[in-house]
This record gives structure tokens, sequence and C-alpha cells, in this order.
């Protein structure tokens, strides 16, 4: 081989060697990858699955119990399975799924500050005379923010929600006024708290305005 030829190679020509062994530490690097992605799938699938049993599991209190059922109805488009047995505790994955302890404790705080924005529910069936009666009460007391109406008659889980607030209110008819996170019973019990003078109290204690002229409502 002359001078010339010589200075003309490439000082660092593969050879066949050498570009295997690339290929095989290419490889290895690829399952090493692959092995750390799966390993990231596995310990994620394993942590929602643990975190949902776990919420499965939760007992609420009847106060949380309840909170957690006006959220449902009175803030998402959620329905109770026709099958659910109302006699037995509601499960917090009826209107959320929660993650752990940690997401739980913030379901219960956007329930509550959820709840702050609709004070006053009123569960009412269209055709009930006294649930118009009691609906026209409150829309004399111009409340900000307004009551938040529930039909249950046309909603596809009226029935059980129906004993559902039997079961937690202790009230098996309609209408089912809340006040603050506390059934105050029917249109009766209403008209007479309104008679008192103590509707109104009850309402500004929750920091719900009254700009309705009260003293002119018969």
């Amino acid at each position: 081989m002359s001078h010339s030829q010589h200075n003309n190679r490439l000082p660092f020509a593969a050879t066949p060697r050498s570009l295997k062994g690339n290929l095989l530490f290419k490889r290895k690097r690829l399952y090493v990858v692959l092995a750390f992605v799966f390993g990231l799938f596995w310990l994620f699938t394993r942590w929602t699955t643990l975190s949902f049993d776990w919420s499965s599991k939760v007992q609420l209190g009847s106060a949380e119990e309840f909170d957690g059922l006006l959220y449902m109805v009175s803030h998402t488009a959620k329905v109770l399975p026709r099958d659910l047995n109302p006699d037995l505790p509601l499960e917090p994955s009826l209107w959320s799924t929660p993650r752990g302890r940690w997401s739980t404790a913030l379901k219960k705080k956007e329930i509550k500050e959820a709840l702050r924005e609709t004070p006053v529910i009123v569960f009412s069936k269209t055709y009930c005379p006294y649930s118009r009666a009691v609906k026209d009460l409150l829309k004399s007391y111009d409340l900000s923010p307004p009551p938040k109406i529930i039909e249950v008659d046309i909603r596809d889980d009226g029935d059980v929600l129906k004993r559902l607030l039997y079961r937690l209110t202790n009230h098996n008819t309609f209408p089912n006024v809340i006040i603050g996170g506390k059934s105050v019973g029917g249109s009766d019990d209403v008209r007479r708290l309104h008679e008192k003078g103590d509707l109104k109290d009850m309402f500004l204690k929750i920091n719900v305005n009254v700009g309705g002229d009260i003293t002119a409502i018969n």
C-alpha cells in the first residue's frame, strides 16, 4: 500500500466487530428503557388499585353522607343506580372517584365549598301543590343565592332518592327543604318558621341575602 493510500483511509473506520458491539449496546439500552417504563406503569396501576380499594371502604358519617348526596344531585349530572339499596350507607364512589386519603380529603373540601354556593335546596315535585306553595314563599324572599330546586319526579332515580331522603332526614313527603345542609321539613314547617320570623334569621345565619320585603308576605 502506498503512502498516499494509507493517508486516505478513515482513521476511525468502523469494523464489523465494532458495529456489532454498538448494536448490542443500543439494544441493551432499549431494554433498560422499556423495563423502566413498564415498571412505572405497574407501580401506577398498583397504586390506583390500592387507592380505589381504600376509598370504597370509607365509612361516612350521616352528615358526610348527606353532604355527598346533596352535592351529587345539585352539582353533578349523576344519578343514583336504580338497584341501589337506600337502607345501606352510601359510598363516596357514587359522586366521585377518590384516590387515597389525600384526594378524599380534597373532595370533602370541594363538596363543602360547592354546597356553600347552594345553601338552600328544595326537593320538590312538579305537580305537588305543597311544593308550589313553598317555592312561591321562598321566591318572595328573593334569596341570593337563589334556592336550588330538585324536581324529584322527573329524575330517573326519583324513587331511590325519595327513600334516601327519608332515611337521612326522617322526612318522607315533598317538599323537603334543606337549609344549611339540614332538613327543616316541608311546606307547613317552612310556613311556621316564616310566621314566627325565624326563617329570615336562618337564611342570614348561613350568609343568604334576603332581598324581598317579607313583611308583605301573607
